[in-house]
């Protein structure tokens, strides 16, 4: 059995490296372990491959993509390599994840590991307070929607779930060759949902409690005064990403009609008009991104570097009169 690790990061060089050490410092050793540079221009990154954590050690691959393709485009490519590698499982993460020594090891030392039903095991995911991530695992074909976990869900050794983020799934390669590589337009966010809900339609995910993984992320969205986490208008892009790809999950795996994702871009408006600043510039956008989505399944290109031409550019109009 083999099983590689595939690590995606961006501009993040003192966060990988802590990732590549917990992966070298794993009970159960692996076989093989994929770095996807996605094109970062942090300093550290031109000399990775001479690292000394990383330098002759043969099971180590570094590939540098030509641009930043996001999240979803760096696991489209490193999963890819490790299936046409010829890996049995692979374990996929982001820079910012540091799975416990022991992590792999419970994962993959279980009753259900290696069942042909289950084609996918995720770890416990908890932030650097030691505090379940609830929202990154979860449950969804109950009701057709989004429902994290709780806190009881989390007092089982093992439980059944329906979705998990990327931040440490072992995949079977069985999973890509019956449903697919990620959708690699998503950039980020839902990515590993769409992904994941393609899988726990017809198979199953496990979720292993006692293998414990730390995400090390910082939160991106502000709350108001009732707790309305609010995206500041620099970081825009990702809401418009989340909203987007939300639609394409919505009428692809569930079947939601153009009825349905109008209401749904119509609720946001509403948000949008009750509690966010630079109201125009969010529903401008938003319905140039979500439209042709919901009537034509085409993806409008969603990049940080676009969003920020996006507003130099409504700045300089805006001086205009």
């Amino acid at each position: 059995m083999k099983i590689t690790a595939v690590v995606v990061s961006f501009n993040r060089f003192s966060l990988l490296l802590e990732t590549v050490a917990s992966l070298l410092a794993q009970t159960l050793k692996l076989d093989s372990i994929i770095i996807v540079d996605n094109c970062s221009s942090e300093k550290g990154y031109e000399s990775l491959k001479i690292h000394p954590l990383i330098a002759g050690n043969k099971n180590i691959s570094v590939y540098r993509l030509d641009k930043n393709t996001g999240g979803s485009g760096g696991f489209n490519f490193g999963m890819d390599q490790a299936y046409q590698s010829g890996a049995d499982w692979i374990w996929v993460m982001d820079d910012d994840a540091e799975p416990k020594n022991d992590c792999l090891q419970r994962m993959v030392q279980n009753d259900f590991f290696g069942k042909n039903d289950c084609l996918i095991v995720a770890p416990k995911k908890v932030g650097i307070d030691g505090l379940p991530q609830y929202e990154h695992r979860g449950f969804f074909w109950n009701k057709n929607k989004i429902e994290p976990l709780t806190d009881a869900d989390y007092k089982v050794k093992y439980i059944y779930i329906d979705y998990c983020s990327f931040v440490g799934p072992l995949i079977s390669s069985l999973a890509i060759k019956k449903y697919g590589l990620p959708d690699k337009r998503f950039f980020i966010w839902y990515d590993d949902v769409e992904f994941c809900l393609r899988v726990s339609k017809r198979e199953k995910i496990l979720l292993c409690n006692d293998a414990i993984i730390v995400h090390k992320d910082g939160a991106a969205a502000k709350k108001n005064k009732i707790g309305l986490a609010i995206m500041p208008i620099n970081l825009y892009w990702k809401s418009l990403c989340g909203a987007r790809n939300y639609m394409f999950l919505m009428k692809h795996r569930v079947g939601k009609g153009v009825a349905w994702l109008l209401w749904n871009l119509f609720k946001r408006h509403v948000k949008i008009l009750i509690f966010e600043d630079r109201k125009n510039i969010r529903m401008k956008y938003l319905r140039s991104v979500c439209l042709p989505v919901i009537f034509s399944d085409t993806f409008f290109d969603v990049t940080p570097s676009w969003w920020k031409s996006v507003l130099e550019n409504e700045e300089k109009n805006k001086d205009k009169f």
